[in-house]
């Protein structure tokens, strides 16, 4: 099994902790944005979009992080599922809006909307403690694949200074104790600083 990606990209990472929580052997090739690679002629052969993550096992290559985690996980209960296109269609875009203001963009070239796109994303976050009221863990009472998801971004958005509710908070300190977690994705991000 060989992962394509850069260890910087939240969507990488997302596949390297499952990996990691999984204990599954992998090789990793470090492609994409700085280190490139993904205009390769190799690469190309293994997704139509020149983006990571790619994971490769055998004849088969998945270029999706949530498919990659669905994959990997051998399939999804629903709940859980229902939570990973969350994270994908909702929470994810309002997380990248800020973090592009606050970290991505040089300052000079900033739009000045930081607390506006913060307060879009806290919003993306309150369905999260809605379901986190009901049960330990996105997709129920176990640690899974929704938590993965909807995980990977929120070291960055600590770090940020995105203050969390109760239940996000509680969920949060959850996955800072997890090892895979501090290992892959509580980790620099300085390289991304423009």
């Amino acid at each position: 099994m060989i992962l394509w990606g850069r260890p910087s990209s939240v969507n990488v990472q997302k596949v390297l902790w499952a990996l990691a929580e999984l204990s599954r052997p992998f090789e990793h090739r470090i492609v994409g944005d700085k280190y490139g690679g993904t205009d390769t002629p190799e690469f190309a052969a293994l997704t139509p979009v020149p983006r990571v993550p790619v994971l490769q096992d055998g004849d088969l290559a998945l270029w999706e992080s949530h498919a990659i985690l669905r994959y990997l996980a051998g399939g999804v209960p629903p709940l859980a599922d229902q939570w990973m296109e969350y994270a994908t269609s909702s929470l994810q875009p309002a997380f990248i809006r800020l973090f592009y203001e606050r970290v991505r963009t040089p300052p000079a070239k900033r739009q000045g909307n930081a607390a506006e796109l913060e307060a879009a994303f806290q919003a993306g976050l309150a369905p999260l403690e809605w379901q986190l009221e009901k049960t330990s863990w996105l997709g129920g009472e176990s640690f899974g694949m929704a938590d993965i998801a909807a995980g990977a971004m929120m070291y960055r958005a600590h770090d940020m200074g995105v203050s969390f509710g109760p239940e996000v908070a509680r969920w949060y300190g959850q996955l800072c104790e997890r090892a895979a977690y501090r290992e892959i994705v509580m980790t620099s991000y300085e390289e991304l600083r423009g």
